[in-house]
């Protein structure tokens, strides 16, 4: 399983599948076909892969052969892909579940979802130099009260050197509004899909060519307004290609807090982070370290299977499952996958997740929370977890579409559900003003405790 769930860092526009396009004249096929029986052909398609592998066959209790019939005659009268996508998106909308997009064909392909392994998809590899530039201002934000929030600040970014800080409000980046980036959210779903869509839209606008400016507002403490031309710079990590979604940076941060616990956190399960993540470790074993804090807030996801290798890390027993991933035709066990003793750590371990920790992040965390080898911290996870494919269709624009299911350890369904912390710790703009990382000390407070003291991650 690949998990994918970023915005479309290449481009400073809100998500495709919610940008204006132009207006197109209806054309003929390449074989010569009417434009509306080139539409018509796509919707068939596309309703027919869904119908083939949705991972219940039963489509929880929904009439798909009715969605089809009750949509057939919109598909019919449509005579460009502007006017089929709002059918597609609607016929995808019953489902009412993550990882289900029409990705236009003339946008370039954005990380939205969820991706696994396939003959098709090969496996990410390091960009290119022609495609390994990508530009960032270093601003993470989330959504809270109606508000685009500044939670974190890379060191050294164009934001932190304009004195933008966590805490702050994000009022506009580039044309778009924070404002119309969370009713563009809510117009794509509820909960935590309006909240991942507006997170997606304000994120490509905070990125996109080293040297491009974006003008960015922002409100302090005191309600006063004020206006940045920030001049992007390059984004941290290793840029990796998967496929043909656009350049993704893989960053791994380290760092030693106090008395000794390691800290590591990295924004994608992509190749590029597991040998940094492995030296992390060792590192940590070999100076004593008395717990490790695993950061996977705003982390969307990446390689499923690299969470038996990481969970390596931490459980000696083999055989372990930390999930299963269950098709229409066959199930997938992940299992954790031990480690020499000189790279496993036995201490106590906590998981920092928020409602952006997605997909294969909500699988590790799960894991490790229901065999009791990690206590969690933070936010209920957004709950995003469908492994998924993406296709062309016939007219040029993309499917993305579900092909499996994801329970944790004692079979419970992520989907819809998330993690949910051991320790649940609000987010508040009056803690992130204040230099506070409240997710973090309370994890720290707890390691601190429990050093010793033969403390069960799990235990309340």
């Amino acid at each position: 399983m690949l998990a994918l769930g970023l915005a479309e860092c290449s481009t400073r526009r809100p998500p495709a599948s919610r940008a204006q396009a132009p207006a197109a004249k209806p054309a003929p096929s390449a074989d010569g076909a009417p434009a509306s029986d080139l539409q018509l052909a796509t919707f068939e398609q596309a309703w027919k892969r869904i119908a083939e592998t949705y991972p219940h066959a039963d489509f929880h209790g929904l009439d798909w052969p009715g969605v089809r019939d009750e949509l057939l005659p919109r598909a019919q009268a449509a005579r460009s892909p502007q006017e089929l996508r709002p059918v597609l998106e609607a016929m995808l909308a019953r489902l009412n579940e993550s990882h289900f997009a029409i990705i236009p064909g003339s946008a370039p392909v954005g990380t939205r979802h969820e991706l696994p392994p396939s003959e098709a998809e090969p496996p990410p590899q390091p960009a290119t130099p022609s495609a390994s530039r990508l530009g960032t201002a270093g601003i993470d934000v989330r959504q809270l009260d109606g508000t685009m929030i500044v939670t974190r600040v890379a060191a050294g970014s164009p934001a932190a050197e304009a004195g933008i800080r966590p805490g702050m409000l994000l009022l506009s980046a580039g044309d778009l509004h924070a404002v119309d980036a969370i009713d563009e959210g809510a117009a794509d779903g509820s909960g935590p899909m309006a909240r991942y869509s507006a997170w997606m839209a304000m994120t490509g606008a905070l990125h996109g060519l080293p040297g491009e400016s974006v003008r960015v507002s922002v409100k302090g403490a005191d309600d006063a307004v004020v206006t940045h031309d920030l001049v992007l710079g390059e984004a941290p990590g290793v840029v990796t290609k998967m496929g043909n979604l656009p350049p993704l940076p893989v960053e791994v941060e380290t760092r030693t807090l106090e008395q000794g616990i390691g800290y590591v956190r990295f924004n994608w399960f992509f190749v590029p982070a597991v040998g940094p993540f492995t030296h992390a470790v060792e590192g940590f074993i070999h100076d004593g370290a008395p717990g490790i804090i695993i950061d996977l807030r705003g982390n969307p996801g990446g390689i499923g299977a690299m969470v038996m290798g990481m969970a390596g890390h931490f459980i000696p027993e083999k055989d372990r499952s930390l999930g299963t991933m269950t098709t229409r035709e066959a199930e997938l066990r992940f299992v954790a996958m031990p480690k020499a003793p000189s790279q496993r750590f036995d201490g106590p371990v906590a998981i920092l997740v928020d409602e952006l920790s997605l997909s294969t992040s909500e699988l590790f965390a799960a894991g490790m929370q229901g065999l009791h080898r990690a206590r969690v911290f933070g936010r209920r996870t957004g709950g995003m977890a469908l492994p998924s494919v993406v296709e062309e269709l016939p007219n040029g624009d993309k499917l993305q579409f579900a092909i499996a299911d994801l329970t944790a350890p004692d079979g419970t369904r992520i989907e819809g559900r998330g993690v949910i912390p051991d320790e649940a710790v609000p987010l508040r703009r009056a803690d992130l003003l204040a230099g506070r990382d409240a997710d973090l000390d309370a994890a720290v407070a707890w390691l601190l405790s429990a050093r010793g003291a033969n403390v069960s991650p799990g235990a309340h």
